[in-house]
C-alpha cells in the first residue's frame, strides 16, 4: 500500500437525516482532530425507478443534496436482481473504478467507510459485516 494520499472517508449517503448526521459528525471530528480528510458520498439506486432504496428519494434529489453540501458523489446503479453479494460486489467495483483513482488512494483498504444507519440496527450490522470486507 504506502499511499501518500490524504485519508479518504466514504460516507454511504441515502439522502435521509441519518446520513446527514453521520456526515456532520465526521466533519466535526475532522475539525476537532485538526486533520485533513477527503470525503466522497456514495449512493446506490434502482436505475429502473431512479429511486434510492430505503429512503424512497430520487437520485436527482441526492445529487442536489451533494451539490448543496459541496461534496463529491458517486452514484451506483444496482443490478436488477441484487442480493447481498451482488450489492457488495457492485459497490466495491464502482468504488475501485471511480473513487480510488480520483482521490489518489491505492486500494479500498485505505478507505474509511461511514454509515448513517443510526436507528436501523439490522441494516447497520449487515453493512459493517459485509461492506467492512472492502476496507481495513
Amino acid at each position: 500500500n504506502g499511499s501518500t494520499a490524504v485519508p479518504l472517508e466514504v460516507v454511504f449517503w441515502s439522502g435521509g437525516k441519518d446520513s446527514f448526521l453521520a456526515l456532520l459528525a465526521r466533519q466535526q471530528a475532522w475539525k476537532q482532530e485538526q486533520v485533513k480528510r477527503q470525503c466522497c458520498l456514495v449512493t446506490t439506486f434502482d436505475p429502473a425507478s431512479g429511486m434510492v432504496p430505503e429512503q424512497n428519494i430520487s437520485v436527482s434529489a441526492v445529487m442536489d443534496q451533494a451539490r448543496a453540501l459541496g461534496e463529491r458523489l458517486l452514484i451506483v446503479p444496482l443490478p436488477e436482481s441484487c442480493d447481498g453479494d451482488a450489492y457488495v460486489s457492485t459497490v466495491g467495483d464502482a468504488m475501485t473504478r471511480e473513487i480510488l483513482p480520483s482521490f489518489g488512494v491505492a486500494d479500498l483498504s485505505e478507505v474509511t467507510f461511514v454509515f448513517g444507519d443510526l436507528h436501523l440496527a439490522d441494516i447497520r450490522q449487515w453493512r459493517e459485516e459485509n461492506l467492512g470486507r472492502l476496507g481495513p
